[in-house]
């Protein structure tokens, strides 16, 4: 289990998103909500032949990691 407290402001609300593995759909409404891109991306790379490039773009801190 990851330290919770360090996703908490001093009043105990939670801040940000913690930097851990989605696991399902449930765990992703609660976070990025990047269910449906990161499912398309999986589908995607089972059907191309390799070798294959993909590029993840967006602004800074809008969670490409």
């Amino acid at each position: 289990m990851t330290d919770d407290s360090r996703h908490r402001a001093d009043n105990g609300k939670r801040v940000g998103v913690p930097d851990i593995p989605i696991n399902d759909a449930e765990q992703d409404e609660k976070g990025l909500q990047v269910i449906d891109y990161a499912r398309a991306l999986a589908k995607f790379v089972r059907q191309t032949e390799t070798p294959m490039t993909i590029g993840i773009q967006g602004d800074w801190g809008s969670g490409k990691t």
